[in-house]
This record gives C-alpha cells, structure tokens and sequence, in this order.
C-alpha cells in the first residue's frame, strides 16, 4: 500500500479513536478533521471522506461513517499529525469520479455513458450514474452534483 494511503488510515484511527466509537455521523468526522484538530478546512475534510470513500477505507452506512479495516491494528505515533498534502486533492470531473468507483477507466466509462445515453436519451452524466448503479455501485454522492447542473 502507498504512504498515501497509510497515511489516510492513520488519520481514520485516530479520528475514530479520539471519539472512542467504531462509527461516526459524517458530519461529526469533518468537523474533528478541520474544527477540533484544525487539520484542513471542512471542503477538505469533505474530499479527504470523499477519497477514503473511494479507496475502500472507509464505508457510508446511512449517515455513519464506519473504517474498512480493523483500528486495532494502526499505530498511531506520539504527537501525530498529518502531512498538510493528505487534504490536497485535484479536483476530478464526475466521469473520473464515478470511473474509480466503478473501477474501470474513464475512456471506458465515458464510451458506455455514450452508447446509454443514446439508446435512453439521457444526458452522457446521468447515463454514467445509470451505468455505476447497474453494477451495483454507491452514486448516491453524485446526485446532486448532477442535478444542480440540471442534467436528465
């Protein structure tokens, strides 16, 4: 696994251990990432759930956030504190976005959208969310994303 990534499960194991809990409310985690430790700010915090969510670290059950991995196993240094770089995230457009969810590339996903969007008269946005959901994949987050751009 990359520094990246191990990084990311030391900050889930420490927010979950701060809290003594093994699920948390969303919105509980941002506010510990940027308020309470002041590690980012909460957009940050927001990308930083939103790139855990896509790498499998952690899992969305309703509003709770609950970690893919057992916090028991993370050791978590003295005085821990994060790189600065773990909150900077590129911005991805919605296609990159849903493709790793799917775990296909983006060509692949945005050649799909296309042959959907033609055969159901969808916008290619909305054909790539039908896409992810026929393989059974959480798009929920991009809801809205999607409908403040007013696409059907």
């Amino acid at each position: 696994m990359s520094d990246e990534v191990e990084e990311m499960k030391t900050v889930i194991a420490f927010i979950f251990g701060k809290h003594g809990k093994k699920e948390l409310p969303e919105n509980k985690f941002y506010f510990s990432l940027s308020m309470e430790m002041r590690w980012c700010n909460v957009m940050q915090a927001k990308n930083f759930v939103s790139k855990a969510l896509s790498l499998d670290l952690m899992r969305r059950e309703g509003n709770m956030l609950k970690p893919n991995f057992s916090l028991e196993d993370i050791s978590i240094p003295f005085g821990f504190r994060p790189s600065p770089s773990i909150f900077k995230f590129e911005e991805k457009d919605i296609f990159s976005r849903i493709a790793d969810r799917c775990g296909i590339s983006r060509d692949d996903l945005i050649k799909r959208a296309k042959e959907i969007s033609m055969e159901k008269k969808l916008s290619e946005e909305v054909a790539a969310l039908y896409y992810a959901y026929t393989k059974r994949k959480d798009v929920t987050e991009f809801l809205d994303e999607i409908m403040s751009k007013g696409l059907t």
